[in-house]
């Protein structure tokens, strides 16, 4: 059998995944007011993954460091961004540093004790520091690729409110994201018939039509509705 780096893989999926372009716009739209302070602003990526939003921001000209629970993905991730990155556990990752800003995206799902979680991040932020959370929209969308991606859970806006609360967040900001454009191409058979041939033989002209859709795919910030799959939620440390 063929021989894959999983995570090298995903790096290459994420540079080229529709969901991942339409999760990062929306994220730095409601970080805005952080980012405009400056490029000396401190960021964290609390569970980074290979880096690719690292990356992207990196690119912008800030600097940023992150922490992910896979040691594979660390490893990547620290050949790709300048920042430190180390291997950390969201539930109990600890820094003497405190940040400005902390992005979250597409971790809380995974995590049993989400508000142990958020409490645990509210730790690592400065006075007023602002959170960014992207996560699973609406449990009554909960699917097989939930069980395969390892969520434990959907949220609805009212819920993670409730939640990011009690951790000691307020001033709370949502965006609704990836419909109808992302959701219904990324969801048929035909999409994972392409991210399959994309990782296998990830040739020039799948990967411009790939680049093209992330385009195309700006119509969907339009609509913010609740059909949508994913929320962007951004709060601040009361």
């Amino acid at each position: 059998m063929e021989k894959t780096n999983k995570p090298e893989m995903f790096q290459e999926m994420q540079e080229y995944s529709p969901r991942f372009h339409c999760r990062f716009r929306n994220m730095m739209k409601l970080a805005r007011k952080e980012l405009d302070k400056g490029k000396d602003v401190d960021i964290l990526d609390a569970g980074c993954g290979t880096g690719t939003l690292m990356l992207h921001l990196q690119r912008m000209g800030y600097e940023i460091d992150g922490f992910d629970i896979d040691k594979e993905n660390v490893a990547v991730a620290r050949k790709r961004v300048n920042g430190r990155v180390e291997v950390g556990n969201v539930l109990d990752y600890t820094t003497r540093k405190k940040y400005d800003l902390i992005f979250c995206g597409e971790v809380l799902e995974h995590v049993e004790n989400d508000l142990r979680a958020m409490k645990n991040i509210k730790k690592m932020l400065n006075n007023r520091g602002m959170f960014v959370i992207s996560v699973p929209n609406d449990p009554n969308q909960w699917g097989t690729d939930d069980e395969r991606g390892g969520h434990v859970r959907r949220y609805t806006v009212r819920e993670l409110e409730k939640k990011l609360k009690s951790a000691g967040f307020t001033d709370f900001k949502t965006r609704y994201i990836g419909w109808p454009l992302v959701k219904r191409f990324l969801y048929g058979k035909s999409y994972r018939r392409r991210k399959y041939q994309i990782q296998k033989n990830p040739t020039a002209l799948k990967k411009f039509m790939l680049r093209l859709f992330c385009y195309v795919e700006h119509i969907d910030d339009i609509f913010n509705t609740e059909k949508a799959d994913k929320l962007v939620m951004s709060c601040r440390v009361k």
